[in-house]
């Protein structure tokens, strides 16, 4: 009797081992799994230039790729080839990853606006960079947590019917944020959040 009762004890023994090494597995499996999650969300930014030399920190945005970043989207906002009316509201919707909803709606309400006026009829628009007003640090400012001012220069030119309208030398203060969104439609994971400030007339060569 007495061994029955001690098989009975060691069974039980057993099956609440193999509970607990079940539990254990599950347990170190979602752990894994949480840890290969927070690896694949990690970015690693690299700046433009690396001729310098540079020390990576994982998740650490370089100031030189804040600027790459508004000044590789912004001028694509803003090319119309050859029909605003048509181009402008277009680009607003294929950027729409990499700017804010906010920005993106105000972007659409003067864009409309504009439209409805007539002003973008066969109207072309390209931005130009200025030689001389490329990347400094000092046209990335960090005002606050996962947010910067970055200031852009470009020559502005449009053209209605191909005919020159506007060619003027402007400085764009732009918003830059970290930005939640889809990593295989924006693998920067940041957006524009339009104008910190309004675009101003500049000369060239003149410093901020």
């Amino acid at each position: 009797m007495q061994s029955r009762d001690a098989v009975r004890h060691l069974s039980s023994q057993v099956k609440m081992l193999y509970v607990m090494l079940g539990i254990s597995v599950m347990a170190l499996v979602f752990t894994v799994k949480g840890w290969t999650t927070a690896l694949d969300e990690k970015r690693l930014y690299i700046p433009p230039d690396l001729s310098q030399g540079v020390t990576l920190k994982v998740g650490e945005i370089p100031e030189s790729f804040l600027y790459t970043f508004a000044d590789h989207i912004w001028p694509a906002i803003n090319h119309w080839l050859k029909d605003g009316y048509e181009e402008a509201p277009l680009n607003i919707y294929n950027y729409q990853a990499f700017i804010t909803p906010a920005c993106s709606d105000n972007l659409q309400s003067v864009a409309t606006k504009k439209m409805d006026s007539g002003e973008l009829l066969n109207r072309s628009r390209q931005l130009h960079s200025m030689k001389g007003h490329g990347y400094l640090p000092d046209r990335v400012v960090p005002i606050g947590p996962g947010r910067w001012v970055v200031a852009l220069d470009y020559n502005l030119q449009e053209q209605i019917s191909g005919k020159e309208v506007k060619n003027i030398n402007l400085r764009y203060w732009l918003n830059i944020t970290e930005y939640d969104v889809d990593k295989n439609l924006n693998p920067w994971g940041l957006g524009i959040d339009c104008h910190y400030a309004p675009a101003e007339k500049i000369e060239l060569g003149q410093p901020l």
